[in-house]
């Protein structure tokens, strides 16, 4: 979190993951950041968290 918190609007930080995180996309929500999610394989997932407000 201390990375998105960083993020100045419009910025986008790329998180690699072995699973699709699903409750984070809520807590990111209400924080103003928009995710856009990519399965790249059954253990590897790219999400893209863009600082929108």
């Amino acid at each position: 979190m201390e990375e998105l918190d960083a993020l100045q609007r419009g910025e986008r930080l790329l998180l690699i993951n072995s699973f699709d995180p699903e409750p984070l996309y809520d807590v990111l929500d209400e924080r103003g950041f928009e995710t856009e999610t990519t399965r790249v394989d059954d253990a590897e997932w790219h999400i893209v968290i863009e600082h929108t407000d």
